[in-house]
């Protein structure tokens, strides 16, 4: 029973890890578009 709780944290440690990742990594894409767009609007 203990083995099977101590693996089932670890996948939710992995899955909330993930998660955190590719938000931050949407975050960060976002933000690079978001510069590119502007640095388009100026060129014009």
């Amino acid at each position: 029973m203990k083995s099977q709780r101590n693996a089932l944290l670890i996948a939710a440690a992995l899955i909330f890890y993930w998660l955190l990742y590719s938000i931050t990594d949407l975050v960060v894409k976002i933000e690079q578009l978001n510069q590119r767009v502007e640095r388009l609007k100026s060129k014009e």
